[in-house]
């Protein structure tokens, strides 16, 4: 098996442990590695079109110490799916809840691995070699729950999920009711329904529970 390498990750020691374990353990050519955004973005635009893959090691978060919670990896995993090179993203990161697996993994994004950084690292050398062979890769201690998130999702109705949409675009109660033509009080039962479903007891809980870390972020996930 032969590929090249990036590792993207916002924190420089990660990438250095990253590139010396996979080095050493594969002999992979590491081809480009960044600590932020912008770098990364770039070194994907430079990437020259090849029959062999690339694969891209990437966290999702790209926050800095004291920063919010974000999942700015998924601009990164859209560059890569959107410019039609042959790279492979596995995402490898510290927020590893389902709902995170599930927003990488959707085909806006084209994430083709998912792995904890809790997990070991033979984990993630196991995900090159299953995505680097045309497949696809979940840690398996995350699959339990990424089976129930998707379980959840699919019990939701047509209105519920837009009523989720808009939430998630940061409207509130009343612009959404606004824009699906609904009564505020209809919007309510809705959400009431939501709750009970997700088995949570309000909005922050289930922002939590959808991965929505900031009303407004561009990572829809229904």
């Amino acid at each position: 098996m032969r590929c090249q390498l990036y590792v993207f990750d916002n924190q420089q020691v990660a990438v250095e442990g990253i590139t010396s374990y996979l080095s050493k353990k594969t002999g992979f050519k590491i081809a480009g590695q960044a600590t932020n955004l912008k770098d990364s973005l770039a070194i994907i635009s430079r990437t020259k079109s090849s029959e062999e893959p690339i694969i891209a090691i990437t966290e999702l978060s790209f926050k800095k110490s004291g920063g919010g919670d974000n999942i700015e990896g998924t601009s990164l995993l859209r560059a890569m799916r959107l410019s039609g090179k042959n790279i492979l993203p596995i995402v490898f990161t510290i927020m590893d809840a389902a709902c995170y697996a599930h927003i990488a993994m959707h085909e806006e994004f084209g994430a083709r691995g998912f792995v904890s950084k809790n997990a070991p690292l033979s984990t993630l050398l196991n995900a090159i070699e299953i995505v680097s062979a045309g497949g696809l890769f979940i840690q398996n201690e995350l699959k339990e729950g990424i089976t129930e998130f998707n379980a959840f999702l699919s019990t939701l109705t047509k209105t519920e999920k837009k009523v989720l949409q808009c939430l998630q675009s940061g409207a509130s109660n009343k612009d959404a009711a606004q824009t699906l033509g609904l009564s505020q009080r209809t919007i309510e039962n809705h959400l009431s329904n939501i709750y009970t479903k997700a088995a949570v007891a309000d909005k922050n809980q289930l922002f939590n529970l959808l991965g929505i870390s900031a009303q407004g972020e561009d990572t829809r996930i229904i």
